[in-house]
């Protein structure tokens, strides 16, 4: 920016020369262009090193080098260059211009020299090797015009050569500009320091860095100098970092008092950038007197919303105002960011004391911020200093983040620690411009917040004599084996298992952190310490369980509420109690307690400690055992501390899954401890079951407002939600308590995988939120562990926050979806409970707001590319601002090539981008999807209250989502709020029908209980408010048919819930398939045996009749012509014709009796038959074969006796007529009888024949068919046996998971 006024450059004022503090008396504006000011003679022209050099303006003489120089002799100072710029300079600085750079190393141990006078000669003898420095460079032509015109350049490279006149006259063109021959050259090693720092910390040869450079850049423009500023030294390091390491992400962070305009300018439409300024600007009055400045400004283009600015409207800011900017501001937003690179802008000029600022911020306030960024970006960040005109704050302020960045503790705030109004409105109106951009802010809901002044009773502040002072950290650990005696003699199964705390030391000493932690020896409490919050008659009954046998032990056990008790129950507990004294005692004294002996040893003093104890503690109340707790180890703590130090203010922080119902009755009047419990609550129904653990139990008497219950109802909760209320309740309310004492009440039952609580907490989120709370009570911190049943996640999730405590950088989140809308709906509940209590959590935004948020689809799509890149292609973790799926169900996703992009979704309503290689961890998964849970643990995570009584239950089957990889996102097996489905309208549904609230027709869900037609989160949320008022659970998409539960938080496919059975349901319905299939097998072979034998008695049957008919047939052929020949002979014999015939006609009628007898045998034979192989088809057919068989039998008879009547009479006349023919004609008879003979023989073979082949069909049928019965008996029990097997492997993968 050109100046444009008529503001001069130079004054006669003169501040300080070598002295490390401003002179006492002088009159220092804040503007650097407000003072009246002499130019020096004309005729002064020698160069600006000699002694006789005129004083320097105002601007010149601020950021004069004595800065650096008080800075640097605060450490060991090995880089230095020379360039003078006065001669009142020299005997100050002699060797050392413009650039030191400092950084320091992954864990560095020991501390830096200080500046000041105020430190010890002990320190400065103790640090001088607690750091790494680098030699620094200078910046290349190419790398200035990553930002810079290259005619800004050149016009900068040209004032090496320019005069003192020409100097002048440039500087004066420009606001707030002094320029010297070396100018160029100090501003290109100002640079060089910082990106050499960039490759330093992206190579991993460092995990830090400071960069104490000068002359400042943040001011500095693509083609202007402005206040003070030449090179735009963050603006060129985050354009290296982006162009020469490929980030996508990067976070500037400007706490100097002077809006960075420049930073602004540069990054205004860069998305890939999120710029975060905090400054004074009381409405444009102070420097640098812009618009811009002002909270409105968001950015433009793609970079909307990623431009921040947190104007102060008044002078005097404290340290409560600047944590409140960046725990209820930057940290929400910048989590949802989730930068790969943290630059800071780290301006001074805001500390107490500075003439320009004139705020009031303590050096100890910069240590703790350093710290909260000190979580992002895995600890990758890197500070450059800017502003800063008092130069033992500067100093101070600059020791002070050193020491962050190299893992000391964070030091005790001095008070008062709650914002002021100014801060809170300033917050509030920056909060209000940037929540249509980010997610994690649209947590509040707007609207008045209670303004009741009925604040805490005042903080009374010490100096912290009662609790050791540690120069360095050192992290206790208690562990005792003797606590693996308490176990359940009756089933060994139950998950408060022995293996709890032995699998978490494992997993310590497997990670190497049992070697950096200091051991702590346990011990048992005593029975006076357990009567500090437990009555004498509860102690008698566990002392007296010590004595019981088994029997009684169960009957003790069943009067109290899920607890189970062994002989050595009532040891062990005290040995957990005992065990909390022993690292509270070290964290007070820096004395180690060996059997009841404190024994000093300066080189054993802890910071902060975990203790690895069961039985857990924190459900037993003050007159009887709970929820597997026995005597309370936290509160006992908590009084143990207060014993050793009268006063003393403890935060004990709850974030088992259970709430904490004995520590919330023991503390519920106490103002000296404040209890915080984040729990799963279900409206009540989760254990243990009380609505003293809902939202509006605040306290009793003079503890109320320190009773802060943060209950979570619905959903499935993870990440989002629990850093949501950390930063929105959890921290606000703890700065402002300022304890002196943290203790967090560790259960990990919240964590992914846990069979009791259900939730998706991951090892990570436990890192960040014991990172979070290490700020607090000067860093003195234990853990003591509570619940947590799944003991890989236990293991894992306790060993990240010991690594955390232990210095370490919190692991890198996965990508965090929006919280849960019931999870911000209990978060502001708890928020207008406790806003009359607690003012830091007065920050008040309209209500109309989220009314007018624009869709999710506008305001969804940005990109982290940088100016050339399209807004629509985002990065990988830069899903903020984000989108809200419809209705708040999982987007579904189907397999796609890997080089293509695909969105991952989760369950509760928020949709993550994924790029090809490795998955994210945790994205639903997990993770995105971190697998299939059992049919338990699905039961388990689901809404928890108790079904209706319904017979109808509606089963949503959707064809297209196949198992296997189709679809990223799995569905749920079973449901139970299925049965809360209704019967279909009697009208039937019309699918077209639009939103019954708005009339959207874009996208709309349909209520399965009511019925009515809503539009989801991409329109204007109205089945999202339907759901949560009116608890209707079940929706159905009208877009692709598929069914979301808001209960459980994920898609219903009824259809697949054989897969997730149980083992041992399984087995039985493999069992009783297997004995099905058995029984039908063995129906099917009696039947098959049955038919065969009586298919082969029918064919036996059916032949001997055939021989039989056959036989009687021959035999009556033969008689025929027996009696022909001998009527023949009689009538040669001259025989009565008569007599003959009369003859004749009686054996034919014995022979047609006979005949018919037969037939009447054989039919009655035939039917007996058919009605004994009535049972099958094939005996039909053989029965028929038969009838007609006898049939033409009888026919064939009737034909033979016609012949011989005929015969006969023709053999009558022929006796009449000649006796000669007699002879021909017995030889005609004889060949006839030849003749039938051999006729009949054919027609019993033929038969014989027919039944043989009938017989062969029918047993080749009998065979086929029983064949065909076995085989398909196979393929049912193959079948059964693969599904058993599948199943048992689906099991077990998911005990695995």
């Amino acid at each position: 920016m050109s100046r444009t006024g008529s503001r001069p450059l130079y004054t006669n004022d003169e501040v300080g020369s070598d002295n490390e503090e401003s002179v006492p008396g002088l009159q220092c504006h804040p503007d650097p262009g407000l003072q009246p000011a002499t130019r020096p003679p004309a005729s002064m022209k020698r160069p600006l090193c000699d002694s006789g050099e005129y004083r320097h303006t105002e601007a010149q003489d601020t950021h004069r080098d004595t800065q650096l120089h008080t800075i640097t002799h605060s450490y060991t100072v090995t880089q230095c260059h020379t360039a003078t710029h006065s001669s009142t300079q020299l005997h100050t600085v002699s060797q050392l211009h413009t650039v030191t750079q400092i950084h320091t190393e992954t864990h560095s141990y020991t501390q830096l020299h200080t500046v000041t006078q105020s430190h010890s000669a002990t320190q400065l003898h103790t640090v001088a090797h607690s750091y790494t420095q680098s030699h620094a460079r200078s910046a290349t032509e190419e790398e200035l015009l990553l930002v810079h015109k290259k005619e800004f350049v050149e016009m900068m490279k040209s004032t090496q050569t320019m005069s003192q006149e020409e100097l002048k006259t440039l500087s004066e063109t420009y606001d707030s500009i002094f320029l010297h021959p070396e100018s160029f050259r100090s501003a290109c090693v100002s640079v060089g320091s910082l990106l050499q720092l960039v490759d330093q910390v992206l190579n991993g040869e460092i995990r830090n860095g400071f960069s104490v450079a000068r002359p400042p850049g943040h001011h500095a423009q693509v083609d202007l100098m402005n206040g003070y500023s030449m090179f735009n030294n963050l603006a060129i390091a985050a354009r290296y970092a982006k162009s020469t390491h490929n980030l996508e992400r990067v976070l500037i962070v400007d706490w100097d008092v002077h809006h960075g305009q420049g930073l602004q300018y540069i990054f205004q439409d860069d998305p890939s950038v999120l710029y975060f300024s905090i400054h004074r600007y009381e409405d444009g009055r102070f420097w640098p007197h812009l618009v811009e400045s002002d909270s409105t400004a968001v950015g433009s283009g793609p970079g909307t919303g990623f431009n921040i600015n947190l104007p102060w409207n008044q002078t005097g800011m404290k340290d409560a105002d600047y944590l409140a900017a960046f725990l209820q501001l930057l940290l929400p937003v910048a989590y949802e960011f989730q930068p790969q690179l943290v630059l800071v802008a780290a301006g001074f000029d805001s500390v107490r004391g500075d003439p320009k600022g004139e705020m009031a911020a303590s050096p100890q306030c910069f240590s703790i911020l350093t710290h909260l960024l000190h979580g992002l970006a895995q600890g990758r960040m890197i500070m450059a200093l800017e502003g800063g005109y008092n130069l033992r704050s500067t100093a101070e302020g600059v020791c002070a983040c050193l020491r962050a960045l190299l893992g000391d503790p964070c030091p005790k705030l001095e008070p008062p620690v709650a914002p002021c109004d100014s801060a809170l409105q300033s917050l509030s109106r920056t909060i209000a411009a940037q929540y249509q951009y980010w997610s994690s802010l649209q947590v509040l809901e707007g609207g008045p917040v209670p303004q009741n002044p009925s604040e805490p009773p005042a903080v009374s502040y010490g100096e912290g004599e009662g609790w050791c002072q540690v120069a360095a950290r050192e992290t206790g650990l208690v562990y005792d084996e003797r606590m693996l005696e308490h176990h359940n003699m009756w089933d060994s199964h139950h998950p408060e298992l022995p293996q709890r705390i032995s699998s978490i030391f494992n997993r310590h000493r497997d990670l190497g952190l049992l070697d950096r932690c200091l051991r702590i020896p346990a011990r048992q409490a005593t029975e006076e310490e357990l009567a500090m919050c437990h009555s004498e008659e509860h102690i008698a009954t566990m002392r007296g369980s010590a004595g019981l046998k088994p029997r009684e032990l169960h009957r003790l056990g069943d009067e109290y509420n899920s607890i189970y008790i062994s002989p050595q129950s009532y040891s062990s507990a005290r040995l957990a109690a005992g065990a909390c004294f022993s690292a509270a005692h070290a964290l007070h004294t820096g004395q180690i307690c060996v059997l009841h002996l404190c024994v000093c040893c300066p080189v054993c003093q802890v910071s902060n400690a975990v203790a690895i104890v069961r039985p857990p503690g924190h459900h037993a109340e003050r007159g009887s055992a709970c929820g597997f707790c026995f005597f309370n180890s936290a509160a006992l703590t908590a009084r143990y501390a207060q014993s050793l130090e009268p006063g003393l203010r403890v935060l004990i922080l709850d974030w088992d899954v259970h709430h904490g119902n004995g520590t919330q009755h023991i503390f519920e009047d106490d103002p000296s401890v404040l209890y915080i419990s984040l729990h799963r609550y279900d409206d009540g129904l989760f254990f243990p079951c009380s609505e003293d653990a809902d939202y509006d139990q605040v306290g009793r008497g003079q503890g109320r407002g320190f009773n802060v219950n943060i209950p979570w109802s619905g959903g499935r909760m993870g990440d989002p939600e629990y850093l949501s209320a950390f930063l929105w309740v959890v921290m606000p309310i703890a700065h402002q308590f300022a304890p002196g004492l943290v203790l967090v009440s560790a259960g990990f039952d919240a964590a992914r995988g846990d069979p009791l609580g259900g939730y998706s907490v991951t090892p990570e989120c436990y890192a960040h939120m014991t990172h979070l709370l290490s700020s607090l009570a000067g860093g003195r911190l234990l853990l003591i562990l509570e619940g947590g049943y799944n003991l890989t996640s236990i293991s894992e999730s306790m060993s990240l926050c010991t690594s955390v405590l232990l210095g370490d950088c919190p692991p890198p989140l996965p990508p965090l979806p929006p919280p849960h809308p019931a999870a911000a709906l209990s978060i502001n509940q708890v928020l207008r409970v406790h806003s009359p209590h607690w003012s830091s959590l007065r920050v008040q935004i309209p209500e109309s707001l989220r009314a007018s948020l624009p869709s999710p689809k506008q305001r969804g799509q940005r990109s982290a590319g940088g100016k050339g890149k399209s807004p629509a292609s985002p990065s990988p973790a830069n899903h903020s601002p984000a989108s809200v799926p419809v209705g708040g169900a999982r987007r579904k996703v189907k397999s796609i090539p890997p080089e293509e992009s695909r969105t991952d979704a989760r369950g509760d309503g928020s949709e993550v981008t994924l790029r090809p290689g490795p998955e994210p961890r945790g994205a639903e998964e997990t993770p995105p999807n971190q697998g299939t849970q059992n049919a338990l643990l699905e039961e388990a995570t689901g809404w928890s209250k108790p079904l209706k009584d319904q017979t109808i239950v509606c089963e949503v089957l959707c064809d297209s989502q196949e198992v296997g990889g189709m679809f990223l996102v799995e569905p749920l097996t079973w449901c139970p709020h299925l049965q809360a489905v209704n019967p279909l309208p009697a009208g039937g549904v019309d699918v077209s029908r639009p939103c019954e609230e708005c009339g959207s027709e874009a996208e709309n869900w349909l209520c399965l209980s009511c019925y009515q037609v809503l539009c989801g989160r991409y329109v204007n949320e109205h089945m999202l408010f339907h759901g949560l008022q009116s608890e209707h659970r079940l929706v159905l998409s009208l877009a692709d048919l598929s069914a979301w539960c808001y209960g459980c938080e994920a898609y219903i496919d009824n259809q697949a819930r054989r897969r997730t059975l149980p083992l041992s349901l399984c087995i039985s319905v493999c069992v009783s398939l297997c004995v099905c299939v058995s029984v039908c097998l063995s129906v099917c072979v009696c039947v098959s045996v049955s038919l065969c034998l009586c298919v082969s008695l029918c064919v036996c049957l059916c032949v001997s009749l055939s021989l039989y008919l056959c036989v009687c047939v021959s035999v009556c052929l033969c008689l025929c012509v027996s009696l022909c020949v001998c009527l023949c002979l009689c009538v040669s014999l001259s025989l009565c014709l008569c007599v003959c015939v009369s003859v004749c006609l009686c054996l034919c009628v014995s022979l047609c009796v006979c005949l018919c007898l037969c037939v009447s045998l054989s039919l009655c034979l035939c039917v007996s038959v058919s009605l004994c192989v009535c049972v099958s088809v094939c005996l039909c057919l053989c029965v028929c074969v038969c009838l007609c068989l006898c049939v033409s039998l009888s026919l064939c008879l009737c034909v033979c006796v016609c012949v011989c009547l005929c015969v006969c009479e023709c053999v009558c006349v022929c006796v009449c007529v000649s006796v000669c023919l007699c002879l021909c004609l017995c030889v005609c008879l004889c060949l006839s009888v030849s003749v039938s003979v051999c006729v009949c023989v054919c027609v019993s073979l033929c038969v014989c024949v027919s039944v043989s082949l009938c017989l062969s069909v029918s047993v080749s049928l009998c065979v086929c068919v029983s064949v065909s019965l076995c085989l398909c008996v196979c393929v049912c029990v193959c079948l059964c046996l693969s599904l058993s097997l599948c199943l048992y492997v689906s099991h077990i993968q998911n005990e695995k998971a």
